[in-house]
């Protein structure tokens, strides 16, 4: 896979998952960071695997490589203010700019 398919498929895995914990955050009344953490983790790993595995890459490899960069990335996001997780939702501001260029630098090795 390439680096720019690979961050693409990153970026857009940690925007489905902080869109998730996001909309738990508001539907629930607010979760703990436990579970926060644990919702970014499942979206984010389920994703980045659908579309690792999609671009080719066997099951367990995709997993393993969609684990690490969740991991990377929930490292960056948990400690974000809530109006920062809103930001990254909507996919395009500065801050969601600023927080995949982190990613990138930071989770793709």
């Amino acid at each position: 896979m390439s680096r720019n398919t690979t961050i693409a498929v990153v970026v857009g895995a940690i925007v489905v998952a902080v869109l998730g914990g996001w909309l738990a955050v508001r539907l629930l009344g607010g979760v703990s960071e436990a579970e926060y953490a644990r919702n970014f983790t499942k979206g984010c790993e389920d994703s980045a695997r659908q579309a690792l595995i999609k671009d080719g890459k066997p099951a367990s490899e995709a997993q393993a490589q969609a684990a690490a960069y969740c991991a990377c990335a929930l490292g960056i996001v948990a400690p974000m203010s809530l109006a920062d997780k809103r930001e990254l939702e909507k996919g395009g501001g500065p801050r969601a700019q600023q927080i995949a260029a982190e990613v990138r630098t930071k989770c793709l090795k």
